[in-house]
């Protein structure tokens, strides 16, 4: 019988520079967990984390690369890696590896290894979305964790907090939109409530929670909050469904990467995503109380002082 792994484990992170991640490796060091961080980019790594963590560099290599001795120095591996499609092709932290296929490197080199505890935080998603590829890998992927006998923890949240930058960056434009009449609901949650409900729950054998905020709005509910919030100079545009259909085989040749982005927002924009109410942040809170500031206090962090091991 495998030993659940236990407060003060050594824990291996994959995707800690990302909003989730910086909120996870928070809640790891506060819980007294030795965090080693995968990372690419040097100069984020040191700012978010040095004193804190133990930092592996990829250099100019991919996921694949990280040697055995690496995972087996550590009790618990948590990935993030793909958890929002915005990152679905991004070869900052996996050095050009497709995230699916880096989660399955991650997941293999864990069993080969000997690690205790594989976690992992993906979108919230059921059977009746899997008609999209992007849901249907993330939960072939969590089939994969759980038949390989591992202990596991897995997290599927809806809309992240932090994945409406990019809207509130377009309300900032008067480019705020939605598709259709915006009926499609969701209840988006807080980073920090993700990343809390991921560390306070590595104890538990074998868990997979769904998650939501406290709060359930409709996609043109948000979009109105947000302008509101940003600008009321602005009124919201209305995507008429029929179009996005139109254009999405001519980018699948053009354009590969933005066809699946364009995919996702069309289907997301029309289907209800509402999981269990366990975040508590809402949403008018979080706007005006967390947007744009550091995650990171170096007056809370001094208190937890760990030298800096670059390997």
């Amino acid at each position: 019988m495998i030993k659940p792994a236990t407060m003060k484990s050594n824990v291996l992170l994959f995707g800690s520079t990302g909003i989730l991640g910086q909120f996870v490796f928070w809640e790891l060091i506060q819980k007294g967990y030795s965090v080693t961080v995968v990372v690419r980019d040097k100069v984020k790594a040191v700012e978010l984390f040095s004193y804190w963590a133990n930092i592996h560099y990829l250099e100019n290599e991919n996921i694949s690369s990280l040697t055995n001795e690496l995972y087996s120095k550590h009790d618990i591996v948590i990935s993030l890696l793909g958890n929002r499609i915005s990152h679905a092709y991004s070869i900052d932290e996996t050095g050009g590896m497709e995230f699916f296929d880096a989660n399955n490197v991650i997941l293999e080199k864990s069993l080969q290894n000997g690690v205790k505890k594989f976690g992992v935080v993906a979108p919230y998603h059921d059977h009746n979305l899997n008609k999209l590829s992007y849901f249907r890998n993330h939960q072939l992927f969590q089939k994969k964790i759980i038949s390989s006998g591992i202990d596991f923890l897995i997290i599927n949240s809806t809309l992240l907090f932090s994945s409406l930058t990019r809207q509130i960056k377009q309300a900032e434009k008067g480019k705020n939109m939605v598709i259709g009449e915006g009926k499609a609901k969701v209840n988006p949650i807080f980073d920090g409530d993700v990343a809390a409900l991921l560390v306070q729950n590595l104890a538990t054998v074998k868990a997979t929670f769904n998650c939501g905020g406290p709060e359930v709005f409709s996609r043109l509910e948000i979009a109105e909050k947000l302008q509101k919030f940003i600008s009321e100079d602005f009124k919201i545009k209305k995507i008429s469904p029929l179009s996005i259909p139109t254009i999405l085989p001519y980018l699948k040749f053009r354009n590969p990467i933005m066809h699946e982005r364009m995919a996702y927002f069309y289907f997301v924009n029309r289907h209800d995503f509402i999981a269990t109410p366990m975040g508590s942040l809402t949403l008018m809170n979080y706007l005006s109380n967390h947007l744009g500031k550091k995650l990171k206090s170096y007056e809370n962090m001094s208190l937890l002082p760990r030298p800096l091991s670059i390997q």
